[in-house]
């Protein structure tokens, strides 16, 4: 069992026995009394974090506000696009929003506990029988409820800075600080811990950790982590991505070149969409809008321009990469069953293996875009034969696409 497990199992076990022995000293009225207060604490705490945040970010910072002097910082006196800087500043309310939840959550406590408790017993009862069995059994669920008002929150943050430790980029780590072995983030994931915290409080960490930019798109904590784990993974395959289209594209490419390049781009292909698909609806719109920008500071405008492009313009909100490049991946097979000296030379090529091929290109156009020259005219790709031709225009003719696209794929495989 690693150091996190631990820590939130004696966090628990701690709260839960001082609420129990407070709840028999308090008797059943008054440790209900008490409970009643910490719920209160809890949700005037969440109700106060946008103010509190509001109220942090005005602070000045070497004479200029929190906001100004994390722009300042970010720059470093290189230009940073706006859009990235809008992103940063709301990462960083977030992550104060959520640290701010810990520090309201226990002022409010110990508000309650020195000033409004103290009143307010005046006016409870303890009775001839104060009740001390069931004073304790309501104490001992106070602190549980309070330690869980603690750990759900700091369970969230754990697992997201977990994933951060992992992002590599360019062969670096995100985060260089070396991590004790004790403090092992994988096997926490996989303790019964944190998938009750994850199933019970998620919902919580959500509401403590998320914020909107300035577009009105809701984000939270797991949102930027999880758009900037796929970004350093997009980034990480740009270099294949344009080695593979090198392969594909370049004037006088053998057939084996052709071969490792559809099955290069498409490889990278299903391996973007693993990364883009793991994401919710406001991450991929997080990365929609930031990925052109990050992806070309990272790769280099000048050696990947053309690649650049291509990302910039793919719209993640709505798009399946794996299809593409399964039909890439397709087509390399193709082109091993119809050219001398593959092992696959002389297969078959079937009708449902084309309209595979098919069907996933006209799904995602941005590759048939790889291939359009300045004047806007598709390039061939890849020569067919002639005894498949008619697979081909069987399955371009069937697809559910408007008819511009359909000449734009039949130009894509030399058929007119």
């Amino acid at each position: 069992m690693n150091y996190i497990t631990l820590g939130i199992i004696a966090v628990f076990v701690a709260f839960a026995i001082f609420g129990g022995l407070l709840g028999c000293i308090r008797g059943r009225n008054r440790a209900i009394l008490r409970f009643f207060l910490v719920l209160v604490s809890a949700a005037v705490s969440i109700l106060l974090i946008d103010v509190a945040v509001s109220f942090v970010m005005k602070i000045e910072i070497e004479g200029k506000p929190v906001k100004e002097f994390i722009a300042t910082s970010l720059s470093s006196g290189e230009s940073i696009p706006e859009s990235l800087q809008n992103l940063m500043f709301t990462i960083v309310e977030v992550i104060l929003g959520a640290l701010v939840y810990f520090v309201l959550f226990g002022a409010v406590l110990f508000v309650t506990w020195i000033l409004v408790f103290p009143i307010l017993k005046c006016f409870i009862k303890q009775g001839s029988n104060k009740g001390v069995g069931l004073g304790f059994i309501v104490g001992l669920l106070q602190g549980v409820v309070v330690a869980f008002l603690v750990c759900a929150p700091l369970s969230g943050l754990v697992t997201d800075v977990g994933k951060m430790t992992n992002v590599t980029i360019d062969g670096q780590k995100a985060i260089p600080a070396e991590i004790p072995e004790e403090v092992d983030f994988e096997d926490y994931n996989n303790s019964t811990v944190y998938k009750i915290l994850d199933k019970s409080g998620n919902w919580l960490y959500k509401l403590v950790s998320s914020s909107e930019t300035e577009n009105g798109t809701s984000i939270s904590i797991t949102d930027t982590v999880d758009v900037v784990v796929a970004l350093a993974e997009i980034s990480n395959q740009a270099d294949n991505l344009a080695g593979g289209l090198e392969n594909l594209s370049k004037e006088g490419s053998t057939a084996q070149e052709k071969v490792d390049g559809l099955s290069q781009i498409g490889s990278v292909l299903i391996e973007m969409d693993n990364s883009i698909n793991s994401l919710g609806d406001s991450g991929k719109e997080l990365l929609n809008n930031l990925v052109g920008e990050v992806v070309s500071g990272l790769t280099g405008e000048e050696e990947n321009e053309s690649i650049n492009e291509i990302i910039e313009n793919i719209d993640f909100t709505d798009l399946s990469l794996k299809s593409t490049g399964e039909a890439l991946q397709g087509l390399s097979s193709y082109v091993e069953k119809t050219t001398e000296g593959f092992s696959k030379y002389g297969e078959e090529v079937t009708q449902t293996e084309v309209s595979s091929i098919v069907n996933g290109l006209a799904d995602n156009s941005f590759f048939i875009d790889m291939f359009t020259d300045e004047n806007g005219d598709v390039q061939t790709a890849i020569e067919i034969s002639a005894e498949n031709q008619g697979k081909f225009e069987n399955a371009i003719s069937s697809a559910q696409v408007d008819e511009e696209t359909k000449n734009n794929l039949r130009k894509l495989f030399g058929l007119i």
